[in-house]
């Protein structure tokens, strides 16, 4: 969030002076503490453990969030709107959209979910659509191995120029089978597929288990119980999945 700062309109920053009844002077050293905050953040995100040992990262509530809440008081709104409501129905910005959209995502994107629903949801109406797949966590989409080849060109010549680039004779969807590869460097995208719609017509939802030997299985439950400590104060830190 301290990275949006800098880029935020005049307008905007008026509208943070308004609703708050604070002073420019008040804002700008809001935005160097946030800077300073984001570093602090950073910096423990690459510690060994991550995030844990950090005050900034473990603080509860998330309303309030110093510094974020003043600059964009939008994100208390979010946060204490979780599930549909009033709030929400009035921002589904989701139906308005009907311009071509190209939806990129990650088998283990935190931000999966929201990206295959809004590819469904526009698609379902307009049919201009693309969603590309790819395995591993969010940030592996900035990395050059991740891609087929780069789809950009073919898609804004297509719409911005009306070129004949082939793109949108392809089904909608283009994912990989695979949902995690090790060797990121050494990675060639060349097993991908394609589907007409997603999920996939083929596809068929499966129950896993969890056994008790770290395995999953799909007969039920087996093997021994296994115990973990629990404790929201220090919470066990992921590579930035979707938890279920």
């Amino acid at each position: 969030m301290a990275r949006n700062v800098p880029g935020l309109s005049q307008s905007h920053r008026e509208a943070v002076i308004r609703r708050f009844g604070v002073t420019p002077a008040e804002l700008e050293a809001a935005a160097a503490s946030a800077a300073e905050r984001y570093a602090r953040l950073d910096a423990a995100r690459n510690s060994d453990p991550p995030f844990i040992t950090s005050p900034d990262w473990m603080r509860l509530p998330l309303t309030g969030s110093p510094d974020f809440a003043l600059w964009q008081p939008f994100l208390d709104e979010i946060i204490t709107h979780p599930s549909p409501d009033a709030l929400r129905a009035v921002h589904n910005f989701r139906r308005t959209i009907e311009i071509p959209g190209f939806h990129v995502t990650t088998w283990f994107d935190i931000f999966q979910t929201s990206v295959l629903a809004a590819f469904n949801d526009i698609q379902a109406r307009v049919g201009n659509q693309k969603l590309w797949i790819g395995p591993n966590e969010h940030h592996f989409v900035y990395h050059n191995s991740f891609w087929p080849r780069d789809p950009y060109f073919e898609w804004f010549d297509y719409w911005l120029k009306g070129e004949p680039t082939g793109i949108m004779d392809e089904p909608a969807v283009f994912y990989s089978p695979r949902a995690w590869v090790e060797d990121r460097e050494g990675y060639m995208a060349s097993d991908w597929r394609y589907a007409e719609r997603w999920p996939p017509p083929d596809a068929r939802p499966m129950r896993f288990y969890l056994r008790g030997d770290g395995s999953l299985g799909a007969d039920g439950r087996g093997g021994p119980p296994r115990c973990y400590r629990y404790d929201p104060r220090r919470p066990i830190p992921t590579l930035e999945a979707v938890i279920c």
